[in-house]
């Protein structure tokens, strides 16, 4: 369970969340993402509340959880695995039509 977050993240800046093991890490971006439900508070993207779509839908709008699990799709190559998530963004004008090898 996570209180009083308050995170704003402004275009083309890049943010790193650190701490030690067990401080809310993963919880606060799987709520984010959608993957976790969220009570009393909002999640906004691009002035719009999205803490009531579904992760699919967060995902299509560029807000998604990447776990850092070991398994996932270990057979394939890492220009494979960036091929899968294609599908998923392919609606959205900065969606590429293809990864270069």
């Amino acid at each position: 369970m996570l209180w009083d977050v308050s995170l704003e993240i402004h275009n083309a800046e890049a943010v790193a969340l650190i701490g030690r093991d067990g401080v809310g890490k993963t919880t606060l971006l799987r709520t984010i993402a959608g993957l976790h439900p969220i009570t009393g508070r909002s999640v906004w993207l691009n002035d719009e509340r999205v803490e009531k779509l579904p992760a699919f839908t967060r995902a299509r709008s560029v807000l998604a959880y990447v776990p850092q699990g070991r398994g996932l799709f270990s057979h394939l190559t890492v220009h494979e695995n960036l091929l899968i998530g294609l599908p998923a963004v392919s609606g959205r004008e900065t969606a590429r039509k293809e990864i270069p090898p």
